[in-house]
């Protein structure tokens, strides 16, 4: 079977099925990172952590270091671009999860 005829067997009813399926999952992982960035601002939001981030005066420091790590991380990725899959992964995930306490405290100041 050559090339053009596979091509044309799995468009099926006009859908390319394998890029359909790519996509969906794509799809799935951006929205589990936005759950896990809401959850992550939720859980900000509802501990004590929330004390150690916002001072009656203004931000702390530490509160500065969670609103811009997720910069950091990206810098970071840029400059340092992981080879391996499972990097790629972490990396995601560690950015997902870090944005939710600033946003938490982006959230707290306008709420």
């Amino acid at each position: 079977m050559s090339t053009a005829e596979l091509g044309a067997a799995r468009r099926a009813g006009g859908v390319d099925v394998g890029l359909r399926d790519h996509m969906v999952g794509a799809y799935a992982i951006v929205g589990y990172g936005l759950v896990a960035t809401a959850a992550a601002a939720w859980a900000t939001s509802a501990s004590p952590l929330m004390d150690v981030i916002v001072e009656p005066d203004g931000v702390t420091g530490t509160g500065w270091a969670l609103l811009f790590a997720p910069l950091a991380l990206l810098l970071f990725a840029a400059f340092a671009a992981p080879r391996s899959l499972a990097a790629m992964r972490s990396l995601y995930w560690t950015f997902a999860v870090l944005q939710g306490p600033g946003l938490a405290l982006l959230l707290s100041a306008y709420a």
